[in-house]
């Protein structure tokens, strides 16, 4: 007779199954997808020029976020040493997570004065934490829902570009570990690093290979 416990794993396992979105329906809408930096550019994510992207979804208000800053500027300084492309990016609704919020604000569209109030929240949550990855705002419709593409905070994509293809979605804090040496000793750091390295010998070998 099966024990309660494979018979438990085996649901998780097929509901994860259910739940999973095709991977080319990832490429579609992410393919889709304008971003605005703090100094107002927009550009579609398939325009970036770098071999690799990396976006890590961020919320001044989520804790967890927060605390995985000093990994992700470890990371920062990586992807840097590949030549990767790597940025925060912001749901255009944060403000519905944010304090002191003006009501009138609430439900205006992603305009001109939208876009200055969310710039002066991310000017500041630089400033107060010290970050130093680019900011992107993506741009409506985009949402962060756990019934769409990226289902909260923190969540980390990696994608290969031309095309844009979603490589990794790693899901949560790749650790919130504050000590340098602690955070290198993290199995999920570890992974994440190695990934990329992975990648880079792929993408590297693919480019000798089609000179």
């Amino acid at each position: 007779m099966m024990n309660i416990k494979k018979i438990y794993y085996i649901i998780i396992i097929f509901l994860l199954i259910l739940s999973c979105k095709n991977p080319k329906d990832y490429d579609r809408y992410f393919n889709q997808i304008v971003v605005r930096d703090l100094n107002g550019n927009r550009f579609f994510l398939n325009q970036v020029e770098a071999s690799v992207l990396i976006i890590n979804f961020y919320s001044p208000t989520c804790l967890p976020c927060v605390e995985e800053l000093p990994a992700l500027h470890m990371i920062y300084q990586e992807a840097k040493k590949l030549q990767y492309e790597m940025f925060l990016a912001v749901e255009p609704n944060l403000e519905r997570n944010l304090p002191e919020v003006p009501s009138s604000f609430k439900n205006k569209d992603f305009d001109n004065e939208a876009f200055l109030y969310l710039k002066n929240v991310l000017e500041q949550e630089k400033q107060r934490r010290n970050i130093q990855i680019p900011f992107v705002i993506v741009e409506p419709p985009f949402k962060i829902d756990s019934d769409q593409f990226v289902t909260g905070t923190p969540e980390t994509l990696i994608f290969t570009t031309k095309p844009l293809m979603l490589r990794y979605n790693f899901v949560g804090p790749i650790t919130t570990s504050q000590n340098h040496q602690e955070i290198l000793l993290s199995s999920r750091y570890k992974f994440f690093v190695s990934l990329l390295k992975t990648i880079y010998e792929n993408t590297t070998t693919q480019i000798q290979y089609q000179k």
